[in-house]
């Protein structure tokens, strides 16, 4: 799904804070001091302080005949987890966002 020759875009899978601990899910990237805005929080976990090793790892984002996204994913590398998306909502989402950006300019 990333393969820009194709016309495509490229996705974030994954968000940073500063300060994970104290990281809020329902903030925007933007209040992080960052251009990204988060559309979605798939998984709400973070990494334990007794293990900073746990992560979410393995994405694989692909598009289907029928016009859904599928993304998995693993925690841990312990548990998968599968999402389905239709592309026409992600779409239309996104370009809601762009139209948002550009009167912010």
């Amino acid at each position: 799904f990333n393969d820009l020759e194709h016309g495509r875009h490229r996705l974030v899978l994954a968000a940073a804070w500063p300060n994970p601990a104290k990281a809020d899910s329902s903030q925007s990237a933007k209040s992080n001091y960052s251009p990204w805005k988060t559309i979605a929080v798939l998984e709400d976990e973070t990494a334990s302080t007794t293990n900073p090793k746990e992560e979410f790892s393995y994405p694989y984002m692909s598009l289907n005949q029928q016009g859904q996204v599928l993304l998995v994913y693993t925690w841990n590398r312990k548990r998968m987890k599968s999402i389905l998306w239709d592309a026409g909502y992600l779409q239309s989402y996104l370009q809601h966002i762009k139209s948002e950006t550009d009167r912010s300019q």
